[in-house]
């Protein structure tokens, strides 16, 4: 009995959970993200490792639109020397995802108060000064205040975009990548079952869930690996296998509007 039902579960239980991935995620994204949105990083290969669903999507929706996605690297990730071959792999990154006109839509800077470092915030002013002259878009999309890994690079980005939005509130936007838990990090789309008893628990007690949910199918997950895997080669470490292959960042993605 029990040799027979572990095929089943290897074979049909990775489906079974890859459909609630897709009953948790919003099937209509809203008109703010379609068009004249720039994704935020850190450093280049944060688009992918984080940002993968949504990067994958927008860079889609916005294919056809008058302001397609942008994307902007506040660092080069220069941390071990590698931040020439880096703005490389961006970009190389950016055409397997079929991103319109990477060279122009892509961009790394590279500033002196804004260097890769894991022990260092930047300072928040920097950032919205480079955002002030570096974003055209109406709407950012970045990190949130715990930055995902709790890396500081990842922090600053957030709170200069909250600054940045401070100038005009009106007329900016920002969305921010709901940071989660260890223990939720790498269940990968098992996380989705997670997430469907949150949402279903929340409507019980009437709460409306009001972050936008974006996740992946099959195919796009083969893509978004793909991407990492060679348009990113140089941070390709042992690590980062697991971490493809069990992140759920690599999968979800839950946005919020600050």
């Amino acid at each position: 009995m029990l040799r027979m039902s572990l095929p089943i579960l290897m074979f049909g239980l990775p489906p079974i959970l890859w459909m609630f991935l897709s009953s948790t995620c919003n099937s209509v994204l809203p008109d703010i993200l379609k068009d004249s949105v720039t994704l935020v990083v850190s450093h280049p290969d944060d688009e992918l490792m984080f940002f993968g669903p949504t990067y994958a999507t927008l860079a889609s929706v916005s294919r056809n639109s008058s302001e397609p996605l942008k994307l902007l690297s506040l660092s080069n990730g220069n941390a071990d020397g590698e931040g020439a071959v880096r703005e490389q792999e961006i970009v190389k990154a950016a055409v397997m995802i079929n991103m319109t006109e990477p060279t122009e839509n892509v961009k790394v800077i590279n500033h002196p108060q804004l260097q890769d470092e894991i022990s260092t915030e930047w300072d928040a002013e920097v950032v919205a000064q480079v955002l002030e002259e570096n974003v055209s878009s109406r709407t950012i999309i970045t990190f949130d205040d715990q930055g995902a890994s709790e890396h500081p690079n990842h922090v600053s980005a957030f709170k200069g975009a909250v600054r940045w939005k401070s100038v005009d509130p009106e007329n900016r936007s920002v969305f921010v990548l709901k940071s989660v838990p260890i223990y939720r990090k790498y269940l990968f789309f098992g996380d989705s079952v997670y997430r469907y008893l949150e949402t279903q628990y929340k409507l019980m007690q009437g709460q409306v869930p009001d972050d936008i949910v974006i996740g992946t199918s099959q195919l796009q997950y083969q893509f978004l690996r793909r991407a990492m895997s060679y348009g990113h080669k140089s941070q390709m470490k042992w690590y980062r296998w697991f971490y493809l292959q069990f992140s759920r960042y690599m999968v979800l993605n839950e946005l919020q509007e600050i």
